[in-house]
């Protein structure tokens, strides 16, 4: 039997399984529709990680804290639509710390398709903050309000 494969939803929030059996959680905030079955992506990732889902959905009822995202950044959809990252929730966001109205921004991300999860993993000490080339490509990457985490490996 055919699965159904699930469409990205501006507002979606997604639980994301770590290498460390813990869960760390996304939020879709752009979906802009190319094709038939085709979008790309924007997402918000938080500095939050979970043993159980149930605490990220507790977590929910904090609607300030998704206000501030440390990463905002175009990616893909693929794990969300085969159900690998299950949605727990819906959420109008309301980021504060990055100009999404700007469409030049929004554009640029719509554009790049990074590997949003190993950063999250990066920056909360899952897995060393230099696997890229340029070390300092993840510092680069961190929206206003947020440095290095005190928990990265090097």
């Amino acid at each position: 039997m055919k699965r159904n494969r699930i469409k990205p939803e501006k507002g979606m929030v997604v639980t994301i399984p770590l290498t460390n059996d813990q869960f760390g959680l996304a939020i879709i905030i752009e979906v802009r529709e190319l094709g038939e079955s085709i979008y790309h992506t924007v997402w918000s990732f938080y500095d939050f990680m979970s043993p159980d889902k149930e605490s990220l959905i507790k977590k929910l009822e904090d609607e300030n804290y998704f206000r501030l995202p440390f990463l905002v950044c175009g990616m893909d959809y693929e794990e969300l639509e085969k159900g690998k990252w299950p949605v727990i929730g819906k959420l109008d966001t309301h980021i504060t710390n990055i100009d999404l109205s700007n469409p030049d921004i929004l554009e640029k991300m719509m554009r790049e398709s990074i590997a949003g999860v190993m950063l999250l993993e990066m920056y909360l000490g899952i897995q060393r903050w230099s696997l890229y080339k340029d070390p300092l490509y993840l510092d680069k990457r961190l929206l206003p309000g947020f440095k290095r985490s005190a928990n990265i490996l090097e």
